[in-house]
């Protein structure tokens, strides 16, 4: 299971990027250890569900689809997409 934490905007690392931001104004996402998002979503499974919590541990997202994700200033981790995981929601109370 995939955790991907503190993701945060940075520069573009290779000349494809670079150039991919000045044509199209992308921003690159990377996590605390420098992965790049955008190349680690095909890591996640299809059938579990991804969980995006703050910097506070309060889940504020959670699809089954990663590439509906926008993880800028927060942590992805991904779980069995199992009835108690089920259960947790974005009302705020739900922490991970």
């Amino acid at each position: 299971m995939m955790h991907l934490k503190n993701i945060t905007a940075g520069n573009p690392k290779t000349k494809e990027q670079y150039q991919l931001t000045k044509q199209f104004n992308i921003k690159w996402l990377y996590t605390e250890d420098g992965k790049n998002w955008y190349e680690e979503q095909k890591n996640f499974q299809p059938d579990t569900l991804k969980m995006v919590y703050d910097h506070n541990d309060v889940i504020i997202c959670i699809e089954k689809d990663v590439s509906a994700i926008n993880p800028e200033g927060a942590s992805v981790v991904e779980v069995p997409d199992i009835t108690a995981n089920r259960r947790a929601d974005i009302s705020g109370k739900w922490m991970f």
